[in-house]
């Protein structure tokens, strides 16, 4: 019982910090992509390298990709409920987390496909080009979230052990 309430802490821990990486990526980019589709982050990755880093440490931990943080919070539930005898519940689950990285790996082939050429020409003067602000709060959490998703996979048996 202790083993799959630790694993289950340490799941959705680990989860809930993932998760915030993607919603402060797409927070700083929403002002590029109002819609929210996915054809709208197309190459986003590309021209903001720190929030292209740090999506694809959030969606590798979500796809369950070693050694980030979501592999181990897979790993670790899948182990307390197949050690509790329910063996068809690990099999449905692994075969919906490799279906799953199909959806993930499209997030990323479009954050860092090459952008649509724009229909206006740009024109910078001189050496310098003009760059563009970005959020503070939303580069602050992404960036404590991402370390702290590639931390918790690093860490992740120490992490578990602290959890209860």
């Amino acid at each position: 019982m202790v083993e799959g309430l630790r694993a289950a802490a340490y799941y959705g821990f680990s989860y809930a910090i993932m998760n915030m990486v993607v919603f402060a990526v797409i927070a700083m980019m929403s002002k590029y992509n109002p819609t929210g589709e996915l054809a709208g982050y197309r190459g986003l990755g590309r021209r903001y390298p720190l929030a292209g880093g740090a999506m694809v440490i959030a969606v590798l931990s979500l796809a369950g990709i070693p050694p980030t943080a979501g592999f181990f919070a897979k790993l670790f539930l899948f182990t307390a409920v197949l050690n509790s005898g329910h063996i068809g519940f690990v099999i449905l689950a692994a075969l919906g987390s490799a279906i799953s990285v199909f959806y993930y790996l499209r997030i990323l082939l479009a954050f860092f496909a090459k952008e649509p050429q724009p229909s206006v020409s740009v024109s910078t003067t001189g050496r310098y080009s003009v760059t563009e602000s970005i959020d503070f709060g939303s580069t602050l959490v992404m960036t404590i979230c991402a370390v702290g998703t590639i931390a918790f996979g690093l860490f992740a048996q120490t992490a578990l052990n602290m959890m209860f």
